[in-house]
């Protein structure tokens, strides 16, 4: 199939299979019977929430929940961190996936996409086939929604409702133009009420959720004043000084940057208290990294082993992002973040040598980088653009 060929060139059918998001361990947060929603969860004291995605009973169950008597938010402003096209048929969330191969991705996420296989959906004859995990149903469906028509349907009855669509790569760091977004968006809705509370999901409210919570509390960290400090560090016993983040890449990264120890320190506090619901089953994104690092060594086979050892890549440079967001935000605020961080990172980051640590990305206290494709940026862009889901169990960003 030719990923690039207009949706409505080819009927549904024949173009992909139905996923069902649902499966058995989606839910490590227990928050399905009473949200509603799978891995909900509310950093402590702050306006920043995660969940899974939401079917409509869910997304209405949260916006009941947040402008309740008791949290009496006035604004809600639900992130979409999906790249993928997703439906919801019959009540149930799906995505669509490569024709006899539901790990790979390839369609992305966009309006007229989503509405195309909607329209085929509903007007196939035949029944379409649908997987929960690994298995094939075989289902006709009567009623389907774009993720926009869930959305506008549930501001029709909470016109707190506020939704944006940031597509971002599973796994990776979000791209500049992304952090860009985010600023533009957080800081607009923010502005217009400070009474907003914001919502990210991705597809099970883990990995990009995880990450848009960190980038969204960093915004109203600099736009409403950063929290004192505590004094305890959030790290494991067994190597201590990786799990603090301590990895030479990052090192040097902090060394080239103004004040780069407290930049790194404000990420540090952001990831800490994005984490702090979380079961251990959902990791740190500090301890992440050095997790499927070690996955990559004693992994069965060459090609399980390659792919975590991208992860783990894609994971310490989504950590360096955030660094330089947030360095950025302290650099630019004076000028009210004129200057997007994409110009940032060209003008300023370039000339210091950030590109430098970032085309040579890779864990030098324990090899030499250069002996893998992908501590070059352009190699893991490249990767990136036909990624492969995680397989079933295992944890999807």
């Amino acid at each position: 199939m030719d990923p690039g060929k207009e949706a409505k060139n080819l009927p549904l059918e024949l173009r992909s299979d139905f996923l069902a998001d649902e499966h058995l361990d989606l839910d490590e947060m227990s928050s399905q019977r009473q949200m509603k929603v799978s891995n909900y969860r509310k950093v402590s004291k702050m306006p920043v929430c995660g969940i899974a995605q939401p079917n409509s009973e869910g997304l209405l169950r949260i916006l009941s929940y947040l402008t309740d008597d008791s949290r009496r938010f006035t604004r809600v402003l639900c992130l979409n961190l999906r790249e993928d096209a997703v439906l919801e048929a019959e009540g149930e969330i799906y995505s669509l996936r490569e024709t006899n191969n539901l790990q790979r991705i390839i369609i992305p996420a966009s309006k007229e996409v989503e509405s195309a296989s909607k329209m085929d959906l509903l007007s196939s004859k035949n029944p379409i086939e649908t997987w929960q995990e690994e298995t094939k149903e075989m289902k006709l469906f009567n009623s389907c929604m774009t993720l926009k028509e869930v959305y506008s349907q549930a501001a029709m009855q909470y016109p707190q409702l506020q939704y944006k669509r940031i597509p971002i790569t599973d796994c990776a760091a979000p791209t500049e133009e992304e952090f860009d977004i985010f600023l533009a968006v957080v800081r607009s809705h923010l502005i217009i009420d400070q009474n907003t509370v914001i919502v990210l999901n991705c597809h099970n409210g883990k990995g990009r959720t995880t990450a848009g919570m960190a980038i969204s509390l960093l915004l109203i960290w600099h736009m409403k004043g950063f929290p004192e400090p505590n004094v305890e560090d959030m790290v494991s016993i067994p190597d201590a000084k990786y799990t603090k983040g301590e990895f030479e890449a990052v090192l040097s990264l902090v060394r080239i940057l103004p004040n780069g120890n407290e930049m790194k320190k404000d990420v540090d506090r952001v990831l800490d208290a994005v984490s702090d619901s979380m079961t251990p089953m959902m990791h740190h994104l500090r301890e992440l990294i050095l997790n499927t690092y070690k996955k990559s060594k004693v992994a069965k086979d060459k090609c399980t082993a390659e792919s975590l050892h991208f992860r783990s890549l894609q994971y310490l440079e989504r950590y360096l992002y955030l660094i330089l967001f947030d360095t950025y935000l302290h650099l630019e605020k004076p000028g009210k973040w004129k200057r997007t961080f994409k110009e940032w990172m060209a003008e300023v980051a370039a000339p210091a040598g950030v590109f430098e640590i970032l085309d040579k990305l890779g864990f030098w206290e324990f090899e030499d980088p250069e002996t893998t494709p992908m501590c070059r940026m352009r190699n893991r862009w490249q990767k990136q653009q036909g990624y492969e889901v995680p397989t079933f169990g295992n944890m999807i960003g």
